[in-house]
């Protein structure tokens, strides 16, 4: 479910990017480029939080310094 969000925002803002593009070319309006390109990044920037929300809430960010702390432990047990 979040994967079919997430790709349906990012395919949102690809199109409304190029049906602008096509626009501008056609009828030679260079502002709507500029809308569409802020379009783009609004909803990969909120693809982006969507994701930083669903890793907390799945609780990937409760111990952030854990793996590093496995890491430093094999890393000395094999030495």
């Amino acid at each position: 479910m979040n994967k079919i969000i997430l790709g349906v925002m990012t395919a949102l803002g690809v199109f409304a990017t190029a049906a602008t593009l096509i626009g501008v070319i056609t009828e030679k309006r260079l502002e709507a480029y500029g809308t569409a390109a802020a379009l783009g990044y609004l909803c990969a920037t909120i693809g982006f939080l969507f994701l930083i929300g669903w890793t907390y809430m799945k609780g990937h960010m409760k111990d952030v310094e854990a793996p590093k702390h496995k890491v430093l432990e094999a890393e000395s047990e094999t030495r």
